[in-house]
């Protein structure tokens, strides 16, 4: 769950803390560090009442980090797959 870490950095580039951010959301503050650190997946109401108090559209959090990790892949050297005869 990678792409969601991108939240606590949103959130802190906003100056927000996590309790913050729960009071913005209407969600709690253990939720949103279980969030940010990969723990939990929020549904897509949990999603958009975040994205809201960020101040983003919720798929703008997940692509972006979608967007790294293709471009980071791209970069990596590709292991040749073994096929069996």
């Amino acid at each position: 769950m990678e792409g969601l870490i991108r939240v606590g950095v949103l959130r802190r580039e906003r100056g927000l803390t996590q309790e913050e951010l729960g009071r913005r959301s209407g969600l709690s503050r253990s939720f949103l560090s279980w969030v940010e650190n990969g723990n939990r997946v929020p549904s897509l109401s949990s999603l958009t009442r975040i994205s809201a108090a960020l101040g983003v559209i919720h798929i703008d959090v997940l692509i972006r980090d979608e967007q790294e990790m293709s471009e980071n892949n791209e970069n990596q050297p590709r292991t040749p797959v073994r096929r069996r005869s």
